[in-house]
């Protein structure tokens, strides 16, 4: 009986702990919006540490993040409704934080990697703070065919292949990554969203497969280097590149 007793006064006193420890944490909540005011659903939002000093635009450290849109409850529970473009950011503790957004959707500008400033939230131990907004700005769509007859493309490659790399170079040295958009039976296409009016460099480049450019020349082993800045009133550049045997 007075190992039982002592078993449950160590769990009561757990559940304390862990009641306390809870309450010492607050949430943020808000809606994501395109800067054009349409609500944006199928956003990752998530918040991020606020860095005394940041030098570039890649986002602070990652602490938590949410899919906007229904949130998943525990024990086999119906999701929460809630609108497709709203989220919240539960258990975090006290501190100063960006609220950063990814989708998969072409077209829109992660805060935390193109805007200027990214508002910082000061979030005080248990606070909910509620009624935020991340507006994700508009960008260039720039497309990028990999045409494939010979069939040597990764089949699976992922979100962001790594047979044939495109990347956009900003000029403060940051660098982005294209992702799959579609794969059909001769090739695939990535696409990279970048802002309007600023320069990049486009490097297109694979250390496993030879590729050619649309005139047929060879693509040289340090990739194809273009410059890139696009204006709004024009249409988003578009590049194919052919895959014409493995590397040597």
């Amino acid at each position: 009986m007075k190992s039982k007793a002592i078993r449950l006064a160590i769990a009561a006193a757990m559940t304390a702990t862990a009641f306390l420890g809870q309450s010492n944490t607050g949430s943020i909540q808000g809606t994501v919006v395109g800067s054009d005011g349409t609500p944006l659903s199928g956003v990752r939002v998530y918040a991020a540490v606020k860095a005394a000093t940041q030098k570039t635009k890649a986002p602070p450290t990652l602490v938590a993040y949410v899919q906007n849109g229904a949130t998943a409850q525990p024990n086999g529970k119906p999701p929460i409704s809630s609108p497709a473009n709203s989220f919240t950011i539960p258990n975090l503790p006290a501190g100063t934080y960006v609220l950063c957004a990814q989708t998969a959707i072409p077209g829109w500008l992660d805060p935390c990697h193109w805007s200027a400033t990214v508002p910082a939230l000061s979030l005080a131990a248990g606070q909910s703070l509620t009624g935020q907004t991340v507006v994700m700005t508009k960008g260039a769509i720039v497309q990028i065919r990999i045409n494939d007859s010979s069939k040597l493309l990764t089949l699976n490659p992922g979100a962001i292949p790594q047979d044939v790399e495109v990347i956009a170079l900003a000029s403060n040295n940051a660098y982005y990554n294209a992702r799959v958009s579609s794969i059909d039976i001769g090739g695939r296409y990535q696409v990279l969203t970048l802002p309007f009016n600023a320069p990049h460099t486009l490097i297109v480049r694979s250390k496993q497969l030879a590729l050619a450019d649309s005139t047929g020349a060879a693509v040289p082993a340090a990739g194809h280097v273009q410059p890139l800045q696009i204006s709004p009133a024009a249409a988003a550049p578009q590049f194919t590149y052919t895959v014409v045997g493995k590397s040597h």
